[in-house]
């Protein structure tokens, strides 16, 4: 039986962000937190003993896979750290340290956790500063956990927050949804009766500053945080609202706020809507209080829609109350766990606990169809299984999810790990009937299949992706377990909305989650309309006529959509048929040796020709590869009579930042009747561009403090960034983004803190600033700030720390003058501003006579050809008539970067290995101006090679040869050098191996064994 203190603790993890809490905007003192001990592995130790006790399947826990995973999730996690796994021993490297453990082939978790702690005490010992010790007990525990099912592992502090608010489903709060649109805090809408709704504040709105901090570029958890608060609080925010000219201030007092979780809608002919967006501690009360409004309004319902579509889940007591409300009799959930003498394949039962519908349903007449898809998980999956399986509902849509588990969160965690959670699957639950749905999901009884018919992208046949439980690396298997067949199935032509004039760059509008009439909800309601029975085997019985003139009716739309795409899609019977298949990639967009070109437009041209006597019927043919641009795409050709040729063209856009490549594609034909072509396989080489490498320099500028140049407190600042293209390519779309990392102290302006630098051609710079202001009364010496540049086409980024100097020191404002100043040494330093501690811009060269325009003591600002350039010590120049003097530029100064990234140089490489398994990769990594830290080669997520630099003897020039492995298919190169924790570059491509579209590699489907679901039931 699962523990009782547990189940007030089931959960669902959506990170919706609704600003609403009772505790977290709490200010708690600061305390001096005690050296953290990583040898100690309290933490790692502590979930050893819960999984010991809890875990759901005691078969699944194998010692030797956790300590190898555990190494593997520390490597992956870690820049610094590198171990390789081979005849029982750990090779272990942290930032230029080496050691080799026996790890050994553990028979219990004890044996591997005593083999793990010398390896997890080595890594302590020798971790960079920068980098947290906690890190890595928590990369060890989700390695660890990652081994038994992708649901179980321990949640750091801040995600473990936002799961304990949500299981509430009461806040204290404003009553907003927000979000970040292009960098700027946005209201998406007040939630009805709140502060929010009552002081007018609007959908689009835009929250500038929050209390005495700037909100620009501000992470949206942090914005949250400072939203939140105990009730009856107060928060001050500034709001913009188009056409205002300047922010307004609201002063909100914080209340008590209950997250909507039901969406409700009385429809035509007195058809009832509701949906339930999650399972919450209030879900069967809200659902009762709507089914009485909606009552209420129709005088009695004729029927109800439940829509459960993209519900992830959440409380399983609220799902068992909801599927209570229509049920009179039968287990609706029974959860389950496993014992230790279970196998993979046979598994005995420890423990059973089952929820069965009481006698006091309210509607147990009213007929229900039920809405899900894909995206329906957990506790939907619990709702949705019920009422079909106790044949109280029709359900209609797509297969579920699939996740059949229940897990606990466990927050008593030792010190080390203190506010954490363990989140473990402690058991299996099983809906009416003992059926397990785990990877398998609940099968609608009316499966809907949209069908898209756009020439520039046809989208009819082909099945669509949709990721489920079973697509998740190490997710629970159920062997012998099946999908079941929907009793019908109806194509339908789905008509998109199309936006006209919106760009591409256009954030989408704003989804406020309301409801939406759509094809489904339409065919529901009609649905309804047809029948009067409340038992679902019944209602499809009585609907079956009804589902079939509908299906005839998506039958001929489809037909008539074909015609108006040119095919013949008539039906018939497809005889005994030859023919030629051919393939060419056509179009502006392909070069003379036939390659795809990055940016340019293409056709995928498929031709086929009828060599038989007898016609083919329905011809269509599907495109499969690795590559997404390539893969699924459809042709469509209907009939082909005998002697003729036809031809389908499918036009492609290649991204701008598509890299070099080579990938399979294969093309499968299907007809009606008879025997349709033989598959056809090629290859389609694609040509990027050249990549951009970004450095840049940066200088504060005071124009209307005291004109030093030199951030001080109270001063509005200038902090201009000029960001230098070092690359070999051109740089598309650069944009850059400066993130406060200093708190109260630094307050960005609104709309002054992300920069669009656009095209920057190689060799080239470009110049703009940010502009903040400094608290008047900041004690700090610096002000730590994150600067983002990157090339929004290409994807090419870089991030540095900058920890900008602040003087507090009082000075006079600078004078005008009007100079010249001859060098008198080589290489003479200019700096930002008029102090030896700002930052140095430039090299004068020796003998150069330059203009200055202003004096601050021993200091001259240097005069450049548009601008301002910098400062100057008078120590380092001779006075001369201004004459003779010329502004500084390039024939005056010498070239100079403040940040300048590693450049890699790779020897060259095939896109495509066709005789090997592997490939020896080699090149150089160097850097002018910085020893380099590390060069880290990685093969999709695995780290294959680590080099510090400490260990060469030029640590400025490392090379470096590996040998890699290469699977079938795409393989995902990229070298990583590093010249500090948070400056480095990167290189990547891509390197084919054939036999790829056929070879299944559960890395690629998740990494890093995250949990794609969402799900925390």
């Amino acid at each position: 039986m699962l523990r009782a203190e547990y189940t007030r603790k089931f959960t669902c993890l959506i990170f919706m962000v609704i600003l609403l809490s009772t505790t977290a905007g709490r200010a708690e003192p600061e305390q001096a937190e005690p050296p953290y001990d990583l040898s100690r592995m309290e933490g790692f130790s502590w979930v050893l003993l819960q999984l010991k006790q809890d875990y759901v399947d005691p078969s699944r826990v194998r010692p030797a896979a956790m300590i190898s995973r555990a190494l593997e999730y520390i490597e992956l996690r870690l820049n610094e750290v590198e171990i390789k796994l081979a005849a029982g021993r750990a090779d272990v490297q942290v930032a230029g340290k080496s050691k080799s453990f026996n790890v050994g082939n553990p028979a219990t978790v004890w044996e591997m956790n005593y083999n793990l702690q010398p390896i997890i005490a080595f890594i302590g010992e020798n971790l960079e500063s920068s980098s947290d010790p906690k890190d890595v007990e928590f990369a060890a525990i989700d390695g660890m956990l990652s081994t038994l099912d992708p649901h179980s592992n321990l949640l750091p502090p801040e995600l473990f927050r936002e799961m304990q608010l949500k299981t509430t489903g009461e806040f204290g709060g404003l009553g907003i949804r927000i979000t970040v649109r292009k960098g700027v805090l946005t209201i998406i809408s007040p939630l009805p009766n709140t502060p929010a709704s009552r002081l007018g504040l609007k959908a689009l709105d835009q929250i500038v500053r929050i209390g005495d901090q700037s909100t620009e570029n501000m992470a949206l958890d942090e914005a949250v945080s400072l939203l939140r608060g105990e009730p009856e609080s107060k928060v001050a925010i500034w709001i913009m609202r188009q056409g205002w000219s300047e922010p307004h201030k609201y002063l909100i007092t914080r209340k008590t706020i209950r997250v909507r979780s039901i969406v409700s809608k009385l429809m035509d002919h007195r058809i009832g809507y509701l949906q339930i967006q999650d399972f919450g501690r209030h879900t069967a009360g809200d659902m009762l209080r709507h089914l009485s409004d909606m009552k209420r309004k129709a005088k009695g319902l004729r029927g109800l829609i439940v829509d459960l579509r993209n519900n992830a889940g959440g409380l399983m007591k609220a799902a068992v109350q909801a599927a209570d409300m229509f049920l009179e009799r039968g287990i609706i959930v029974a959860t389950v766990a496993y014992s230790e003498d279970s196998t993979e394949e046979q598994k005995i039962q420890k423990s059973r606990e089952e929820k069965r519908a009481r006698e006091d349903g309210v509607d147990r007449e009213l007929p229900i169809v039920v809405l899900i898809n894909s995206g329906s998980a957990s506790a939907s999956e619990i709702l949705a299984g019920a009422l079909k399986n106790l044949d109280r509902a029709v359900l209609m849509g797509e297969q579920t999810f699939g996740k059949g588990t229940v897990q606990i969160l466990n927050d008593r965690v030792p010190d080390s790990v203190d506010g954490a959670c363990l989140k473990l699957t402690v058991a299996e639950y099983l809906i009416p009937g003992d059926v397990s749905i785990q990877e398998v999901g609940v099968t609608p009884d009316i499966q809907l299949v949209p069908m898209v018919l756009d020439k520039d992208g046809i989208q009819a046949f082909s099945k669509r992706f949709r990721f489920r439980e079973e697509d998740i690396p190490a997710h629970l298997k159920k062997h012998g377990t099946k999908k079941l067949l929907p009793a019908e199935t109806i194509h339908y032509v789905f008509d998109e909305e199309k936006k006209a004039g919106q760009d591409k760059d256009d954030e989408p509008p704003l989804d406020d989650g309301g409801f939406k009439e759509d094809f489904e909800v339409r065919l529901a309601r009609d649905l309804l309309l047809k029948v009067d029975s409340p038992k679902g085997s019944a209602m499809l019985d009585e609907a079956m006529g009804f589902l079939r003139e509908v299906q005839k009716s998506e039958q001929k739309k489809l037909e008539v959509g074909m015609k108006k795409l040119g095919v013949d899609w008539s039906a018939g019977t497809t005889g005994e048929v030859q023919s030629d298949v051919s393939f060419k990639l056509s179009g502006e967009g392909v070069d003379d040796q036939g390659q795809a070109l990055a940016d340019k437009k293409a056709s995928m041209r498929l031709e086929v020709t009828n060599r038989g006597s007898s016609p083919f019927y329905r011809l269509r043919a599907e495109s499969k590869s690795k590559f997404g641009l390539f893969d699924r795409r459809e042709f469509l050709f209907g009939r082909i009579d005998p002697g003729e040729t036809k031809t389908w063209e499918v036009p492609i856009k290649i991204p701008r930042g598509t890299a070099n490549r080579t990938d399979e594609v294969r093309f499968t034909f299907q007809c009606e009747g008879g025997q349709p072509p033989k598959p056809l396989e090629t290859t389609i080489s694609t040509q990027g561009f050249e990549r951009p490498a970004f450095g840049f320099s940066w200088r504060a500028k005071d124009p209307k403090g005291n004109g030093d140049d030199l951030i001080q407190p109270g001063e509005k600042i200038e902090l201009e960034i000029a960001v230098h293209n070092l690359g070999q390519g051109k740089a598309f779309k650069v944009k850059a983004l400066l993130k406060n990392k200093a708190g109260k102290d630094l307050f960005l302006q609104a709309g002054k803190g992300r920069l669009v630098l656009n095209e920057i051609p190689a060799g080239q710079t470009a110049r703009s600033s940010f502009h903040f202001n400094v608290r008047k009364d900041t004690k700090k010496k610096e002000l730590p700030v994150e600067l983002t540049i990157w090339d929004s086409d290409l994807g090419t980024t870089q991030v540095a720390k900058i920890k900008l100097p602040l003087f507090h020191e009082s000075r006079k404002r600078a004078s005008k003058v009007r100079t010249g100043l001859k060098i008198k040494r080589a290489r003479a330093e200019i700096r930002a501003g008029a102090d030896q501690k700002s930052p140095l811009v430039a090299f004068a060269k020796k003998g150069a006579v330059l203009l200055a325009d202003r004096r601050l003591g021993k200091w001259y600002r240097i005069r450049g050809n548009k601008d301002s350039l910098g400062w100057i010590n008078a120590d380092l120049v001779k006075k001369v008539s201004a004459r003779k003097a010329k502004p500084a530029g390039p024939g005056n100064l010498l070239a100079f970067h403040q940040f300048t990234p590693p450049s890699i140089h790779i020897d060259k490489t095939p896109n495509i290995v066709k005789d090997d398994t592997s490939l020896v990769l080699s090149g150089r990594v160097e850097d002018n101006d910085q020893d380099i830290r590390d060069v880290a080669v990685w093969v999709g997520n695995e780290k294959v090679y680590l080099q510090s630099g400490a260990r060469e003897k030029n640590p400025r020039s490392v090379p470096f040869t590996v040998k890699v492995k290469l699977k079938p298919g795409p393989n995902f190169i990229t070298i990583i050098a590093r010249e500090g924790a948070k400056y480095s570059a990167t290189k990547n491509f891509i390197i084919t191996r054939p036999g790829g579209l056929d070879w299944k590699d559960d890395a690629e489907k998740l990494a890093d064994g995250s949990d794609p679901s969402l799900i925390l039931e």
